[in-house]
């Protein structure tokens, strides 16, 4: 097998626009007033992926006090920052990042980020070891997807690219150790996948 060098995925990452269309951030504001229901104002929130922070600067608009992003593209962050004026988020992949001693997190949130990882294995497990035992994991992915991009790295790892009600998905979930609590399948970006987990 050919194993692509990390510094050519990460030129891949971050080659693409650094903005997404307004439909894409009208979405996410849709998933956020849905998931974010019931979770408390107070709750520390880490959005993975977080790209230009606009699903931060939702939370924030919402009441959450204690929201923090991570996204790889340095662009993305430059823009949350200067233009957005959007702090705390972190420039960094998630599978290795130290967290050092920041306080764990109630939230992990991250919305079309997964399927870019590329080790989603360490990411997925450094995004639980940041969490709280009793933390709300919220994921949306893009599903099914049949012919992903090859920006979407990790697609086939978990099992995005077959059409089987999400069941392959939930089981690779399943299988490091979390739980789904609901699931929901949405159409209004693109055909996708929302996900709510707490650990084993």
């Amino acid at each position: 097998m050919v194993v692509t060098p990390y510094h050519t995925y990460l030129k891949m990452q971050t080659a693409g626009p650094v903005e997404k269309p307004d439909h894409y951030h009208n979405a996410e504001r849709l998933a956020i007033d849905e998931i974010f229901e019931e979770i408390p104002k107070d709750a520390r929130i880490l959005d993975v992926g977080c790209a230009i922070g606009l699903g931060m600067k939702y939370l924030e608009s919402l009441g959450y006090e204690n929201v923090y992003g991570i996204d790889l593209d340095e662009r993305k962050i430059r823009y949350a920052n200067e233009i957005g004026g959007i702090q705390n988020i972190m420039l960094g992949d998630i599978a290795d990042f130290d967290f050092a001693d920041m306080p764990l997190f109630n939230v992990i949130y991250s919305s079309h980020c997964l399927e870019h990882a590329y080790n989603v294995e360490d990411a997925v497990r450094n995004m639980s070891s940041v969490a709280t035992d009793d933390a709300d994991f919220f994921v949306i992915l893009p599903y099914p997807n049949p012919n992903p991009s090859p920006a979407h790295w990790s697609t086939p790892v978990l099992g995005l690219d077959i059409n089987d009600g999400g069941v392959t998905v939930e089981n690779w979930f399943a299988s490091r150790g979390f739980v789904t609590t609901g699931i929901k399948f949405d159409n209004y970006r693109e055909p996708e996948i929302w996900m709510t987990m707490v650990k084993e």
